[in-house]
C-alpha cells in the first residue's frame, strides 16, 4: 500500500504538531510544577519531593529530549520531502531581490551556532567544600560576575 505525498505531508505534520504540544506541556511542567531545589524551598518551606505520575523533573526532562529528538527527526523529513519547493522559492527571491542574499547567509549561520555552540562549549565548574548555602550562593553569584 502506497500512500500518497499529500496524505504523508498530513501525518507528518501533525505528528510535528503533537510533538510541538508535548515539548510545551512537559516544558512547563517542569518550570512551573516541579521546580528546582531552590524553587521548593520558597515554595514550599523544606525540600520535598515533587513528581508526577511517579516521575521527578529529571525523568520529565529525559522525556522532553526524547520527544524534541523525534521533532527534530520529523522536521528533517519534512524539509526533505519539501526540498524542490524550498528551493524554488529560494531561487525566486534570490533573484528578484538581491538584499534577501544579506539576511539568508547570517540566518543560516547563526541557525548552525546556535546548534553547535552547546555541544563544543566548556562549562564553567566550581569546587564546593562543606559550604552553607548562603555561602554557596555567594560563590555562585560571585562567579556570573
Amino acid at each position: 500500500m502506497k500512500i500518497k505525498k499529500p496524505t504523508l505531508n498530513f501525518i507528518i505534520n501533525a505528528f510535528m504538531f503533537f510533538c510541538l504540544c508535548a515539548i510545551t506541556s512537559t516544558g512547563l511542567l517542569i518550570k512551573y510544577r516541579l521546580v528546582s531545589g531552590q524553587e521548593q524551598i520558597i515554595k514550599y518551606g523544606n525540600k520535598v519531593q515533587l513528581s508526577l505520575f511517579g516521575m521527578d523533573r529529571h525523568d520529565w526532562g529525559e522525556i522532553h529530549l526524547i520527544i524534541g529528538y523525534i521533532l527534530i527527526g520529523l522536521l528533517l523529513l519534512h524539509i526533505i520531502l519539501h526540498w524542490k519547493i524550498t528551493l524554488n522559492v529560494y531561487k525566486k527571491l534570490y533573484q528578484k531581490k538581491p538584499a534577501i542574499r544579506l539576511i539568508i547567509f547570517p540566518f543560516i549561520i547563526i541557525c548552525f551556532l546556535i546548534i553547535i555552540i552547546p555541544l563544543i562549549a566548556n562549562v564553567n565548574t566550581i569546587k564546593l567544600k562543606n559550604n552553607t548555602k548562603i555561602e554557596r550562593l555567594h560563590l555562585h553569584q560571585k562567579h556570573k560576575n
